[in-house]
């Protein structure tokens, strides 16, 4: 006897398509995907978006008795990326969510860069460096052990190279409408971040976060980077457990909490959330995630968060 089993996300895309193109293009690239058939899609009326163009729910198929959690998104992440479109999981859970936490990574979250990376760029070992960043996002290395080996290559970096890569420091488009948008809904901002205190604060200003844990820069009597890290790394463990000491201090359930990220060293900090987002994510992230935002800036999630608190 088959047992038919069946899991439903919420489209959104920036351009607009109509039911037949969607379903032509799902059924193109269920080559990918043959478990798993599209069962049904409905145009969501959703009149007040600005990031998207419309909104769909979709519902697939699947008689496989073998298919999970993580193929279902690996499914919908085929499809999205097909019709290149932001997607956000649905279950009883996460309907009718109003996140009274939000936590955001900062690194290529909130801002568009790798701080350790552009530290490394002013003192002429980016290239040493990026390498190992890259290892570490995709989840091939243990984050404290690459987090030791890169703040090994800045040793010497005098205080003031550093503070010019603070003065580089931006947001990311739509982060300053998204965080204006929790705020307003009563939502309270942190970051936990696997860079360095000293961004971290700088753009804790800017979006009015109420907490911070990231990594210390130490400097030596001759103000110069010591390349030494101090214990305990904030890593994937140490994120996930800040979210819900800061969800715990605050009385507010985790199913209330908001997570946003990039990295695998996101993941689990996400997985702790009631809703975990990846942001421009690699493929590590986005297949564990509740929602992925790939194609809309960060404001997007505002029309993600409305259509679902519906």
């Amino acid at each position: 006897m088959l047992i038919e089993k069946s899991c439903t996300a919420l489209l959104f895309l920036i351009s607009r398509k109509d039911n037949e193109l969607i379903e032509h293009a799902y059924n193109g690239q269920n080559k990918l995907t043959p478990q798993a058939e599209l069962s049904s899609i409905v145009e969501i009326q959703a009149d007040n978006l600005k990031s998207y163009s419309s909104c769909f729910r979709v519902t697939l198929i699947s008689d496989n008795r073998d298919f999970g959690a993580l193929s279902w998104r690996e499914a919908f992440d085929a499809f999205a990326n097909e019709i290149e479109a932001d997607y956000c999981l649905l279950s009883d859970e996460k309907l009718n969510f109003k996140p009274k936490l939000a936590v955001f990574d900062m690194d290529s979250t909130l801002i568009p860069m790798e701080v350790i990376d552009e530290l490394a760029a002013e003192f002429g070992v980016k290239d040493k460096v990026s390498q190992i960043t890259e290892e570490a996002m995709r989840g091939e290395l243990d984050f404290n052990q690459s987090f030791e080996k890169r703040l090994a290559l800045l040793a010497g970096m005098p205080r003031e190279a550093v503070e010019k890569v603070l003065e580089r420091i931006k947001l990311n488009p739509g982060v300053a409408e998204l965080t204006s948008y929790l705020a307003d809904i009563g939502a309270e901002i942190g970051i936990a971040s696997g860079g360095f205190k000293d961004f971290a604060r700088y753009v804790a200003q800017h979006i009015n976060a109420h907490e911070i844990k990231a990594n210390t820069l130490n400097f030596n009597d001759k103000d110069e980077l010591t390349g030494i890290a101090e214990l305990p790394i904030v890593n994937a463990e140490i994120k996930a457990q800040i979210l819900t000491e800061w969800a715990q201090d605050r009385g507010v359930k985790l199913s209330e909490t908001l997570a946003v990220g990039d990295g695998a060293n996101d993941w689990l900090m996400l997985k702790n959330a009631g809703f975990g987002v990846a942001y421009k994510a690699k493929p590590y992230l986005r297949n564990r995630a509740d929602c992925v935002l790939q194609y809309s800036e960060m404001d997007g999630l505002i029309d993600i968060l409305k259509t679902v608190s519906e």
